[in-house]
């Protein structure tokens, strides 16, 4: 929040901050050793919906998708589906994201689309859904002038695949080893 809002977070905020960390960390043996998930997350990164195409919209819909991916692959205990895979998956598919997330083995999907805007930016359109129902957990929204430097859509990617890896904490407190996705199979 301090970060992007320039607030300091309520106390409940870093509570909760500090409950996620705290059950996201890696366990330790009485030796200090850190102890590895037994499963880790599988997130796919879908390629984005296009609307209202220029050249500088197609770029960020390549770089966005790509970054955030290669973001996300950088985070402890979280297995990024190849993007090629997820792309290929979709094209097969017939709109159905839950066998999307079953062909690729995806826990988590994130979804997204850019557009262009009247006021000369690209509007970013960001959902996190689960794999099991397809049904959203989070989303985002924010507009990226179309001038963007590569720098500033890295920087802004990193903010991304933050704020994602909070999200992906939060469910998985929700949802921990009593997973839905456990009932796709029966």
């Amino acid at each position: 929040l301090k970060w992007h809002l320039d607030a300091e977070p309520s106390p409940e905020t870093k509570a909760l901050y500090d409950e996620i960390r705290r059950r996201s960390s890696p366990a330790r043996t009485a030796s200090g050793n850190i102890l590895q998930r037994i499963q880790a997350i599988s997130i796919a990164v879908l390629p984005f919906a296009l609307r209202k195409r220029s050249a500088e919209i197609d770029a960020m819909a390549t770089t966005i998708p790509d970054g955030l991916s290669t973001q996300l692959s950088r985070l402890s205990g979280v297995q990024v589906i190849a993007p090629a895979l997820a792309e290929a998956a979709v094209a097969e598919s017939s709109g159905d994201l839950r066998g999307v997330a079953d062909d690729l083995g995806a826990r988590y999907l994130i979804t997204g689309g850019l557009r262009d805007t009247a006021a000369g930016s690209a509007r970013l359109s960001l959902q996190l859904l689960g794999g099991w129902d397809a049904h959203y957990l989070w989303g985002m929204q924010e507009d990226i002038p179309l001038q963007t430097t590569h720098d500033e859509l890295d920087e802004l990617v990193a903010a991304v695949a933050a704020k994602v890896d909070q999200q992906l904490n939060l469910a998985e407190l929700k949802f921990g080893a009593d997973s839905p996705e456990d009932s796709r199979s029966k």
